[in-house]
């Protein structure tokens, strides 16, 4: 069974000790169902450390050995968590274009926007640091991992500022 043209693909990221290899048989299920699924490599360590791969993607830079994912705003992901059973998340990149108490508002890829509600456990990491919501400015470049619960807002479970790109100087 093909995949219909412009639908969404599900990209599968592995465990901690796992690889895209070794999601080969989820992705081959879900592409005979007519997913167009993939499988990437992410960097060991901590869930954080994988948040600027799937930024990448989310900005159309696939790897040169991957097919060419299309850009989005947008990434969802199913975790199964251990105690609190299979939870959905989100994974928003773009530009905070409003910050008020208890939310924030991100203008994303193609015009689209996306309020996402805050609270005291909505971790931050800016430079690669740790920073609270107050240390966020509107025009941040954001990736935000939300959980989408119940209530119909996503919910931010981490927001990170990504470093600024090195800027090049001409002698």
């Amino acid at each position: 069974m093909q995949p219909e043209p412009g639908a969404p693909i599900l990209v599968l990221g592995h465990g901690a000790s796992g690889s895209a290899a070794t999601m080969a048989p989820h992705v081959a299920g879900l592409r005979a169902r007519g997913i167009d699924a993939r499988a990437i490599d992410l960097p060991k360590g901590r869930a954080e450390r994988a948040v600027p791969r799937f930024a990448a993607l989310l900005a159309g830079d696939a790897a040169a050995d991957e097919p060419p994912i299309a850009a989005g705003p947008r990434i969802a992901v199913a975790v199964n968590r251990p105690g609190a059973g299979i939870q959905a998340f989100n994974l928003d990149h773009g530009t905070i274009t409003a910050l008020t108490a208890g939310s924030l508002t991100v203008a994303e890829a193609g015009g689209s926007t996306v309020t996402l509600t805050t609270d005291t456990t909505t971790r931050v990491r800016k430079d690669g640091k740790k920073a609270t919501l107050a240390d966020l400015r509107s025009g941040n470049e954001v990736v935000v991992v939300s959980l989408v619960g119940g209530t119909g807002t996503p919910r931010a479970n981490l927001v990170v500022v990504p470093p600024a790109a090195p800027t090049s100087t001409t002698p």
